[in-house]
């Protein structure tokens, strides 16, 4: 039996994921190195990070229209995710658009994200961001119901998980046992 290639099981989960996001009306956010272009197109936004910073976040229809408008440019044979993977690394320079001396400065990932968040759809993010959330009643009785439930352990059932667990760890590790035993004598 043939072994599938990671990026045909790579493309099937991401697929998954997108339709079970869809039916179940919910956000998952996934996070990939080095993804094919059929799977980046599986996704309805992205979040681009360079050094930690954000870089983009938005529709991906969107991302390259955006970084045209900071003056970097897409080769003709070369797909969106290898070209946004690309673009805070150094070679990133050889995608700006040929013009002026100022514009052949190639953004570090810090400038990148500066000029993310001075767009309007950064701007809309931090805006949103400040808005306080708004929990209604129903939603906290739920979480505290599921919280009191789930993560309810008193001193006594807390001390004899971990009680099992160390006796686990030491019946698995008997050759650690032996050792010590055979030490004592």
């Amino acid at each position: 039996m043939k072994k599938p290639f990671p990026a045909a099981t790579t493309y099937d989960i991401t697929l998954l994921f997108g339709l079970a996001t869809r039916i179940f009306n919910r956000v998952t956010i996934v996070s990939l190195l080095q993804p094919p272009p059929e799977t980046v197109a599986n996704f309805d936004e992205l979040v681009l990070l360079g050094d930690g910073k954000v870089m983009y976040a938005g529709p991906i229809e969107e991302v390259v229209e955006y970084f045209n408008g900071l003056g970097y440019e897409i080769p003709a044979r070369m797909d969106v995710a290898d070209w946004l993977q690309a673009l805070p690394a150094q070679e990133g320079l050889r995608f700006l658009k040929s013009g002026g001396e100022e514009d052949s400065k190639h953004l570090t990932p810090a400038e990148f994200s500066e000029r993310f968040y001075a767009s309007t759809r950064g701007k809309a993010i931090l805006e949103k961001l400040k808005t306080p959330i708004r929990v209604s009643e129903k939603d906290t009785k739920t979480i505290k119901e599921i919280g009191a439930s789930r993560f309810a352990n008193g001193a006594h059932k807390s001390l004899k998980l971990l009680a099992q667990r160390e006796l686990l760890l030491w019946w698995r590790d008997k050759y650690q046992i032996q050792a010590k035993i055979m030490q004592s004598k």
